[in-house]
């Protein structure tokens, strides 16, 4: 979807990117990959350097081979997951390397469908496969690892492999994820030909429902799906240098660019290629003259792939024997024995001595005293053997058990250790997960005090308040920019909270913390004298541009949020309130309710420091916790950074120019929190007209509109003078005006009051001395 920007300067770019159909078959990257690796010239001379080898290679290829030497390729599964059914199970791998291993040796059972035209040709490279069993550092491994981690979907490969890679000058790294990137949403599965790769080498990625032909949703296979069955061979066609049947694109039956280029084997017939979404397995298809198209060629994608053809073999060897991107380097008897893939090792009960290696999770993170929690063992690098578990709990009920799946509960507040050691005879190991769980203190809300002040961030020991035993509760930072306390601006005292979404990516990570557990219950049920929750914030563009698409009103570029939840008890569910937001109105909970977070017309784009002009005051009701005494109110930022679409279209103000931009990272500039307090509504008017907005609610009717029809209404706690500016997008003021205005519901004909051109997008803001709301009004 393109983009609309309102904008003051330009940048230009391009970008690419698809959508996958989980019915239908769905292509490999490799072909993004290769087009990459051109543009790099070391990597463009290996390419060439590699096509000379290989046409030597061919025109001296004996078929007197023999299969005794058949060469054996160690190999490692890095399964990336966040606990899901991601983390697939060795049984798929198994399945997965087997079906590999069947293509690659001529043992497919369909390859008995090959029809008579190409049996003749038919061929297999006798590459075996094997999952190593001993690790880079010479430990007993099943050839399987698993990194619980974030980057499991909308995966980056060099996000991941920075995770976990083995050397690639030794095993074949092959990743199974969830889902990828923009840039590779539309594929399978995707690998580097030899040498295309980056510092960690090349790879093989796989989503890991395309890992092998398995169900994984019963965790039960085979399903016989022939393009499952038949995505991994694929890969590892590609990754020993194979092209598509038609050449290195990826845009099967395009006659017009494809019959012009070659993959650069003999014995596959000239072809467009084959869509199979489109056209299935048409097997007396010709596309690039009278001779028959090979559609059954595991490198198409038809919906009847069998087979790879001599030719094809003979190239994948030339690979093999290749010092390109290390091939030559993995099947070499020193390295299958360094891998444990040798014929003595690998069939000698490999892991008889293989150490689990353990891992685990909980069903919360964040509790209340005496709370049961349940943690769920996720321990690896072991099948069949009995291990052992030894769990210790820092102030848990039940310090330390053998149970494989205990549950716990912790009768004081504070933030404890998890540890786990897993044995399997005298081979053991253990993970610490530091601070792992929180039990969240209990706070007194005192009615008689009028408004208490629950946070001010003064305390350097935040959010574990050890001076006052006080315990809050701070979520992962996911390596990202987190919360942070800082002492460049505060509304009182000397510090506050701030956080920001530059670097972040599209991923919206929730970026949270919490309140002790608070007992309310001194307060009324009754609705007269609401019970809020009030503090103050400051937020700053980083970008001058405003967003819109056809059927959104304009918005800023940045996507940022700030979202207050609560609930009634430490087993109840998260309820949020109207949030505020970059785009308020967009996404969340009280569409119509939510506010703008962005406090200033000024743009920084370097770090913003607020000054006490900047700072705004939000209120928000919590009346359904009023009485509870066990409430927990929850901050939440949300952000988004690099974002997925990063080509927008721009325009001015009145739509009449557009372009394409580049925003690079569209991540806004700090936001700062401060003086969190909560109160009747009442108790916050009588200290401070700071901390109760004046205006609520101001919404505009109809909006698209005419110039004569717009209607602003807008709700007063008290009566007030109040400001109303009109403003263009580039900042021309159109109009401004002082009303005096009721407490209470008011309506504004903004129509009678300025006099609106005929076309464009406006700013209305309406202000007193302590509150600001503004909206967007589009003239059409």
């Amino acid at each position: 979807m393109y983009r609309y920007i309102f904008l003051f300067t330009l940048v230009l770019f391009p970008t690419i990117y698809g959508l996958a159909q989980d019915d239908a078959l769905v292509p490999c990257g490799t072909s993004k990959i290769v087009e990459e690796a051109l543009k790099n010239p070391e990597k463009k001379q290996i390419m060439d350097q590699l096509e000379l080898f290989t046409q030597e290679f061919i025109a001296n290829w004996s078929e007197q081979r023999k299969a005794s030497n058949q060469i054996t390729i160690p190999v490692v599964v890095h399964v990336i997951h966040n606990y899901g059914n991601e983390n697939i199970s060795y049984e798929q791998i198994d399945q997965g390397i087997a079906r590999i291993n069947e293509d690659f040796n001529g043992l497919n059972d369909d390859l008995s469908e090959v029809i008579d035209s190409f049996t003749n040709i038919i061929g297999y490279p006798e590459m075996k496969f094997r999952l190593a069993t001993i690790d880079p550092d010479g430990n007993p491994t099943y050839g399987v690892t698993r990194t619980a981690s974030l980057f499991y979907e909308n995966t980056d490969s060099d996000d991941v492999m920075s995770l976990i890679n083995w050397d690639s000058k030794k095993y074949v790294n092959i990743y199974v994820v969830r889902s990828f990137d923009a840039n590779m949403s539309s594929a399978a599965a995707y690998a580097t030909k030899p040498g295309n790769g980056g510092e960690l080498g090349d790879y093989i990625f796989c989503r890991y429902d395309y890992f092998g032909d398995w169900n994984v949703n019963t965790d039960s296979g085979p399903t016989e799906n022939n393009a499952r069955r038949h995505t991994l061979p694929h890969e590892m066609g590609h990754f020993f240098n194979l092209d598509h049947p038609w050449g290195g694109t990826n845009s099967p039956g395009d006659t017009d660019a494809n019959c012009t280029i070659d993959d650069g084997v003999e014995d596959t017939p000239p072809t467009a290629g084959t869509d199979g979404n489109a056209v299935g397995c048409p097997l007396n298809q010709t596309t690039c003259g009278d001779e028959l198209d090979n559609v059954q060629n595991i490198m198409d994608y038809s919906s009847c792939a069998h087979m790879f053809t001599q030719g094809q073999s003979v190239r994948m060897l030339a690979a093999a024997e290749s010092f390109a991107g290390n091939r030559y380097y993995l099947w070499q008897d020193q390295n299958l024995i360094a891998t444990g893939t040798d014929d003595a090792h690998f069939l000698d009960q490999p892991h008889a001595n293989c150490a689990p290696i353990p891992d685990f999770i909980s069903d919360i993170d964040l509790g209340c005293e005496n709370e049961e929690i349940s943690f769920a063992d996720f321990t690896y690098n072991y099948r069949n053997q009995n291990i052992t578990y030894t769990w210790n709990f820092e102030g848990g009920d039940a310090s330390s058990t053998s149970d494989p799946n205990p549950v716990v509960m912790y009768p004081n507040s504070g933030t404890y250790d998890v540890s786990l050691t897993t044995c399997n005879g005298n081979n053991c190991n253990t993970i610490v997960k530091e601070n792992y769980i929180t039990i969240l203190s209990k706070k007194q809300v005192s009615l008689e005090e009028g408004v208490t002040n629950l946070q001010s961030f003064e305390s350097n020991s935040f959010p574990n308040m050890t001076e006052t035993n006080e315990i809050w509760w701070l979520g992962d930072n996911f390596n990202q920019q987190h919360w942070e306390i800082t002492n460049l601006a505060s509304t009182e005292g000397g510090s506050s909270y701030r956080i920001k979404s530059q670097g972040y990516n599209a991923n919206r990570r929730s970026h949270e913390f919490s309140s002790p557990q608070l007992d309310l219950s001194e307060f009324s049920t009754s609705s007269d004298n609401t019970l809020q929750i009030c503090f103050d914030y400051a937020y700053a563009k980083r970008l001058p541009y405003f967003e819109f698409t056809q059927t959104d009103n304009p918005h800023s570029i940045h996507n940022d949020a700030l979202v207050v939840s609560y609930k009634t008890s430490c087993d109840a569910n998260w309820n949020e309130r109207p949030r505020l937001s970059t785009r308020p109105g967009q996404e969340g909970s009280f569409l119509n309710k939510q506010e703008q977070l962005i406090t200033t017309d000024s743009v920084y784009f370097n770090n913003f420091i607020p000054n006490e002009d900047q700072w705004r005051t939000y209120c928000l009701n919590i009346q359904q916790l009023a009485g509870s005494s066990e409430a927990v109110i929850k901050f939440e930022f949300k952000g988004t950074g690099t974002d997925i679409d990063d080509t927008y279209l721009v325009a001015d103000e009145n739509g009449a120019f557009i372009t394409e931009i580049s925003a690079g990272t569209i991540g806004g500039n700090w936001l700062y929190i401060d003086n969190i307090a909560i109160g009747n509504e009442s108790s916050f008017e009588e200290i401070s007209s700071t901390r109760n907005s004046t205006i609520e609610n101001l919404v505009i009717s109809p909006n698209p509109s005419s110039n004569d029809n717009v209607l602003a209404s807008l709700n007063l706690n008290r009566e007030s003078e109040v400001k109303v500016t009109l403003t263009s997008f580039l900042g021309r003021v159109i109009g401004s005006k002082h009303i005096n205005l009721n407490k209470g519901h008011n309506d504004l004909s903004i129509s009678d009051i300025f006099n609106i051109p005929n076309q464009g997008s406006f700013i209305l803001e309406i202000s007193t001395s302590n509150t600001r709301l503004s909206n967007i009004i589009i003239i059409r």
